[in-house]
């Protein structure tokens, strides 16, 4: 599998190669040259546990890793869950509640930053390399990015936050962890102001390479990935339906996504917020494209991006997100 930046300035890169580039040096995001298609290896997963399904929906988007190296790595992403299932589909009157609040920091953000520590520390041992991840958060990417990597050789983490701007619970979540491979930067100023000193820093080429910058952001392939892998989850937990809804409660509110099991599915939401949506449309389209067995490309990505911004104005009004089947005519 290799990767190439959205710009179209980076290609060929390998997994471990695009884990540890993060933000592309084009400044684009980067993603498979190509989606596998596992469609017909669905009915071997079932009744899979998380890790071990974690660990097949990942590996053939990684080729770079001993199947087995990989495998245990995976395994030990998520032996500090609280719940045997790591995400337990739960019945509520009716609705299925998928919980990924049972990680170290409750935030749904461990289920991808303790398998992108455990990659980390892989990927720089194999390599005799360091690390400086830099991070920009308003709560739960950093205390969940620290307690990915804390203690971890080879690895410093510095995480940006707004002072006085995040909750007292995520604040001390990030403050009170005293390994020496731990800095927090509290920055006066808003959230936004993070992101913006974080941007920076990761366009200056030669600061980057200079500093070994690495990032946890969404911006990382590899957050992307991990996270790819409940939707499969919970698709086999409600045994496989033709077709469900799924409503997704963030600020990040809209994807387009094409699926084998309706034909194609729109997700429509309030509060549109197009800049943030991108990584979850790439997200849930990368899982569902791989399920389909769906031809996909760059182009074709963009194509689905640009139509979402063309029926935007449709879709301020809708309260939930929620993907319906849409009928392919002829």
């Amino acid at each position: 599998m290799k990767y190439r930046s959205t710009r179209g300035g980076v290609s060929g890169l390998s997994f471990s190669q695009a884990v540890m580039m993060g933000l592309a040096s084009d400044g684009g995001l980067l993603v498979p040259e190509s989606i596998p298609d596992v469609s017909a290896r669905l009915a071997d997963w079932q009744g899979l546990s998380y890790p071990e399904l974690a660990s097949e929906v990942m590996a053939p988007f990684v080729g770079d890793i001993d199947e087995a190296v990989f495998k245990k790595l995976v395994l030990r992403s998520y032996k500090n869950f609280q719940h045997p299932e790591v995400a337990p589909l739960v019945n509520v009157g009716g609705v299925h509640i998928l919980e990924l609040f049972h990680g170290p920091t409750l935030a749904f953000k461990d289920i991808a930053l303790q398998f992108l520590g455990e990659l980390f520390s892989h990927i720089l041992t194999e390599q005799d390399a360091v690390l400086n991840i830099l991070g920009a958060t308003s709560g739960d990417t950093g205390s969940a990015a620290i307690a990915g990597v804390r203690g971890k050789p080879g690895i410093r983490i510095f995480i940006m936050f707004p002072d006085g701007r995040t909750s007292p619970i995520q604040e001390r979540q990030m403050t009170t962890v005293l390994d020496d491979n731990v800095y927090n930067l509290s920055i006066d100023g808003s959230f936004d102001d993070c992101q913006n000193l974080l941007k920076t820093f990761f366009n200056d080429l030669s600061f980057k390479e200079t500093y070994a910058l690495g990032a946890v952001n969404s911006v990382n392939w590899a957050r992307v990935l991990a996270q790819v892998v409940y939707y499969f989850w919970t698709w086999y937990q409600l045994k496989q339906p033709a077709e469900f809804d799924v409503t997704v409660p963030t600020v990040i509110l809209a994807i387009y996504l094409r699926d084998s099991l309706p034909n194609e599915w729109v997700c429509r939401c309030a509060n549109w917020c197009w800049p943030r949506m991108r990584m979850i449309f790439w997200r849930a389209f990368f899982s569902l494209a791989c399920m389909s067995g769906a031809p996909f490309d760059s182009v074709t990505a963009r194509r689905w991006i640009f139509r979402l911004r063309a029926i935007s104005s449709d879709i301020c009004s809708i309260s939930s997100v929620r993907m319906q089947p849409i009928v392919r005519h002829s």
